[in-house]
């Protein structure tokens, strides 16, 4: 979920992503309202990125990752431009955030690594400081899937396999707390998580006995199942938000698609566990969701929708009412990846691809053009803040 907050005077807008040059060479990078600053990497690091961005007391904080000559990921922060990369064992090759977020001066991401054997280690850092987080028996296999920080203290969700099951859990510093699934489960996993009031609420899903994933919320480890349409083929969970007592989920649900043989992925939220279907625009094929957050009791959402000739429409949804956005509903593809609603203004971040630098951000249905140094061959916003 992406936040922002704003006083009276007129806004600054953040964002952060990547743009290339003509041979496709990739550069980490933010934006503050269209100036671009670009993030250092090592000089033989390939396709970076960056994926999250957090403004505290005037200083940009940015999370994502680049790769080694080998293809390997190497997950990293940037406070201004200056890059510090994230700690893993010795011997293991690969580092992922899943969740980032910043207070009072310290950088905290939650995540996993792993090494040659795709065996994976749920972790989260402090700057650059690594704490393990244990699955059965003090062992690894397992992720954190997000996190909350509430006055220093780490909450992490996720999932630790033992043998060939996966279970849903989440941690308080290292303590891993389990979250209850049926019986007949056998795959489980928490991938959000929000503290409210000393309350842990986690959201996620769990298969039944014939397999299909059912989603769910956790409210100090007790169970809510979601409802969802009749003859569905599982659901998912992937944001959650609890606002005065109510709880706000987003995810999607999988229905059988009448025109193919591939199933129809449609998103959706909950208030409490009554779902909202966002609808697909008329002659269009499906809708696909990247961000999520609530506002004065409102739902926003903002993502895409695919038309039948393929081609990708930025918009964003209040509530389950589509706002289309300036420059989307041509015949090219552009796409809303990150959203914010400050002082009942929506602002949403992606890229156009009708407009020469590709990466842009929107203030109500209104488009703005980020800058780069030449016209790319892409760039996209995947992260936003606005102070």
């Amino acid at each position: 979920m992406n936040d922002g907050s704003a006083n009276s005077k007129t806004p600054i807008i953040y964002t952060a992503g990547y743009y290339t040059d003509h041979t496709y060479k990739r550069y980490a990078c933010y934006w503050k309202d269209i100036k671009v600053t670009n993030l250092v990497v090592p000089d033989d690091a390939i396709v970076p990125c960056a994926e999250y961005i957090a403004i505290e007391e005037g200083t940009v904080f940015t999370a994502g990752y680049y790769w080694d000559h080998n293809e390997k990921q190497h997950s990293c922060f940037w406070k201004g431009t200056v890059r510090a990369d994230l700690s893993i064992p010795a011997g293991f090759k690969e580092s992922f955030i899943k969740s980032f977020t910043v207070q009072n001066g310290m950088v905290y991401s939650a995540g996993m690594y792993r090494g040659n054997d795709y065996k994976e280690y749920a972790c989260y850092w402090i700057d650059t400081e690594r704490t393990n987080l244990a699955g059965d028996n003090n062992t690894g296999e397992a992720c954190a899937n997000a996190l909350a920080v509430i006055n220093g203290k780490v909450y992490a969700a996720g999932y630790y396999r033992k043998e060939d099951k996966r279970y849903a859990c989440y941690w308080t510093g290292t303590e891993r707390t389990d979250l209850c699934v049926p019986d007949n489960n056998w795959r489980s996993s928490a991938d959000a998580i929000a503290v409210v009031d000393g309350i842990v609420y986690t959201a996620g899903w769990y298969k039944d006995s014939d397999g299909i994933p059912c989603a769910c919320y956790w409210k100090n480890g007790e169970r809510t199942d979601l409802a969802v349409p009749d003859k569905n083929k599982g659901c998912e969970v992937q944001d959650i938000a609890v606002v005065n007592g109510t709880v706000y989920t987003k995810g999607a649900f999988i229905v059988d698609n009448e025109n193919s043989d591939s199933p129809i992925r449609c998103f959706c939220y909950w208030i409490g566990n009554e779902y909202k279907y966002i609808p697909v625009p008329s002659g269009s094929k499906y809708t696909d969701i990247k961000a999520f957050t609530v506002e004065n009791g409102t739902v926003y959402t903002a993502g895409n929708y695919v038309d039948n000739n393929d081609m990708d429409h930025a918009c964003y949804w209040k509530g389950t009412e589509r706002v289309k956005l300036a420059n989307s509903e041509g015949n090219e593809n552009s796409d809303a990846k990150a959203i914010a609603v400050v002082n009942n203004t929506v602002y949403t971040g992606g890229y156009c691809s009708s407009l020469k630098n590709r990466a842009c951000y929107w203030t109500g249905d209104k488009i703005t053009e980020l800058s780069v140094p030449f016209a790319p061959k892409a760039a996209c916003v995947y992260a936003m803040a606005v102070k």
